[in-house]
C-alpha cells in the first residue's frame, strides 16, 4: 500500500512538472509570436510593400522616395503636389521635376523620413521648408516675441499658443519688433510710419501692472477708416484686476464685428467701433486712451457688457495712461 501511495505521489509530481514545462513553452511561443507581430507591424509601417515609389529631379539632383513620405503633412505644398489633383512637370527620364535647391531637398527628405533635421545649411533649409509649407523642427524655432520688454516667459508662451490656434500645419510663427512706443515719444505718427502696411501684427500694451492687447491679420493704415478682419482678429488680456487670462474674439457684441480695427493718423492702434480699446497720441502723458469691451469684440463669456463692466476689465478704468506698448509683425 505504501508503494502505491509513493508511486501515485511520484506520478502526480511528474505530471505537475510536465504541466509547468508545457506552460512555460506555451508562454515562450506566445512571446515569440508577439515579437514577430510587432516586428511585422514595424516593417509594414516603415517599408510597406505596396507603397508607391516616386522618382524626383530636384534642381538637377535625383531622389527616389515614397509617395507616403512626400505627403506626410496634409496642407503642405508637397501634399498638394502629389495628391493627384494637379499635373506636374517631368524631365526627359520621366522624373517629377521640382525647380528648387537640390542638395537642400535631401535634408528635407531626411526630416520627413526621420522627424529630425541636421541640415548642412540652416538658412537654405528653413527657406525651403517655408516654400513647401512644412513645419520647422521645434529645436530650430526662433523664440516668439523674444524682444519684448513687457512680457514674461509665461506670457510669451500663452500668446504663442493663441497665435497658433489661428494656423493650420505649416511654418512656425516668426515675430519682428516694429515699434516700441517709449523709443518714439509714444507718438501716433511714429506708430503709423513704422506699422502701416506691414500685414498681420500683434499689439502689446502695458498700463501699470496690467497687460493686454490685440492681434489683427489686416494691415494698419492712416486712411481715417475702419477695416474688416473677417472675424480673424482678437483681443487678449494677460494681467488684469480680475486675474483672468482671456482671448476675446472679433464677434459682434453691442456693435458690428466688421469694425475690427481703425486707422487714424492722429491716433495709435484702435480696435473695434466702441472702441473696444484704443490708444491716443502720446498716450504716456494723458488719460485719453480708452477701453469699452463687447462692442466689436464680444466678451459676454467673461460677463462683460458694453458701457458697463466692459470698461474696466483691461486696466481697471475706461480711461488710462499707457506705461509702454509694442507692435510686432507676425508671420
Amino acid at each position: 500500500m505504501d508503494d502505491v501511495l509513493k508511486y501515485s505521489k511520484l506520478l502526480q509530481s511528474s505530471v505537475e512538472s510536465f504541466r509547468k514545462e508545457m506552460e512555460a513553452e506555451r508562454n515562450s511561443i506566445e512571446e515569440d509570436k508577439k515579437k514577430l507581430q510587432d516586428e511585422k507591424q514595424l516593417m509594414d509601417s516603415r517599408f510597406p510593400i505596396d507603397q508607391e515609389v516616386i522618382e524626383l529631379n530636384v534642381g538637377g539632383v535625383h531622389y527616389d522616395t515614397s509617395k507616403k513620405t512626400l505627403m506626410k503633412y496634409e496642407g503642405s505644398l508637397l501634399h498638394s503636389m502629389f495628391s493627384g489633383s494637379y499635373p506636374l512637370p517631368k524631365d526627359k527620364q520621366g522624373r517629377y521635376f521640382i525647380d528648387q535647391h537640390g542638395a537642400t531637398f535631401g535634408d528635407i527628405l531626411f526630416y520627413l523620413q526621420n522627424g529630425d533635421a541636421q541640415p548642412k545649411d540652416e538658412f537654405k533649409f528653413r527657406t525651403q521648408m517655408k516654400f513647401f509649407g512644412l513645419p520647422i523642427p521645434k529645436a530650430m524655432m526662433a523664440p516668439v516675441l523674444n524682444d519684448s520688454l513687457i512680457l514674461g516667459d509665461d506670457d510669451r508662451k500663452q500668446l504663442e499658443e493663441w497665435l497658433l490656434e489661428d494656423r493650420a500645419t505649416g511654418p512656425e510663427i516668426e515675430s519682428k519688433l516694429l515699434f516700441r512706443a517709449s523709443q518714439h515719444d509714444f507718438r501716433a505718427s511714429a506708430f503709423h510710419s513704422h506699422c502701416d502696411g506691414k500685414g498681420p501684427t500683434l499689439v502689446i500694451v502695458k498700463v501699470g501692472e496690467w497687460v493686454f492687447g490685440g492681434f489683427t491679420p489686416v494691415s494698419w493704415h492712416s486712411n481715417n477708416s475702419y477695416s474688416d478682419a473677417q472675424g480673424k482678429s482678437w483681443l487678449f488680456s494677460l494681467k488684469n484686476p480680475s486675474a483672468i487670462r482671456a482671448k476675446i474674439p472679433n464677434v459682434a457684441g453691442n456693435g458690428p464685428a466688421n469694425l475690427s480695427i481703425a486707422g487714424y493718423g492722429i491716433h495709435g492702434p484702435l480696435f473695434g467701433g466702441g472702441h473696444d480699446f484704443g490708444l491716443s497720441d502720446q498716450c504716456n502723458a494723458n488719460n485719453d486712451s480708452c477701453s469699452n469691451l463687447s462692442h466689436s469684440y464680444n466678451a459676454a463669456k467673461l460677463g462683460l457688457t458694453y458701457g458697463s463692466t466692459g470698461k474696466t476689465f483691461f486696466a481697471g478704468s475706461d480711461k488710462f495712461k499707457v506705461t509702454e506698448y509694442e507692435v510686432y509683425s507676425i508671420q
